[in-house]
């Protein structure tokens, strides 16, 4: 069986939007795959930004007057066609990740905030939750795994703030490994919630 490894911080996500925007800069994440014990290699991984916490906005217009979706509505698109067609997927700098979605990647350590506030002009914006994928060492396709007769370890620490009620989770999911378009803007994921919380499903609106 082979899966993909994804790190989640809240509940829902998004799927391959048509168009995307800026540069993307991954956070780096080694992990280690060993064959016994003191018998392990380390592999240099990515972390990217799943697609549905990203900004996505018409093309051109990245001054923050061009949201496409906003508390869960459509914006500045008139049809499902037009917002296909002209709404892109912002991509982020190594900064956005701490400043606007409170990821910090460290010497293969995360740390994931689950309400990160920001002040933009006179708008305050508030992101709930992220979720992360893992890539391969060049940062191009999502990382998979086979887990026949495998297991996998992690340390969680819950010991600031962790309040009750969240879900926080490290876990498997079937994907693509060129995530259905572009796997370094987290797009290609799915689930039981596909219908209701996607902005794009297999590309349509």
């Amino acid at each position: 069986m082979y899966g993909l490894f994804a790190i989640l911080a809240s509940a829902f996500t998004a799927v391959n939007a048509q168009g995307f925007a800026g540069s993307e800069a991954t956070l780096n994440m080694p992990w280690q795959s060993c064959s016994g014990k003191g018998r392990c290699s380390s592999t240099a991984g990515k972390v990217t930004m799943d697609a549905n916490w990203r900004w996505l906005h018409i093309q051109g217009k990245n001054d923050g007057t061009g949201n496409c979706y906003k508390a869960n509505n459509w914006l500045n698109c008139k049809s499902d066609a037009d917002c296909k067609s002209q709404c892109v997927l912002e991509g982020l700098s190594s900064n956005d990740y701490q400043k606007n979605y409170g990821v910090r990647a460290n010497n293969g350590n995360l740390t994931l905030a689950f309400v990160t506030e920001t002040q933009n002009g006179n708008e305050k914006n508030v992101n709930v939750g992220s979720r992360l994928y893992m890539l391969d060492t060049a940062g191009q396709k999502y990382q998979l795994f086979t887990l026949d007769d495998k297991e996998f370890s992690f340390d969680v620490d819950f010991s600031n703030n962790f309040r009750c009620g969240l879900n926080a989770a490290l876990y498997f999911v079937a994907m693509d490994a060129n995530g259905g378009g572009r796997p370094r803007y987290g797009t290609g994921y799915c689930d039981g919630q596909c219908p209701r919380d996607l902005k794009f499903i297999q590309g349509q609106v």
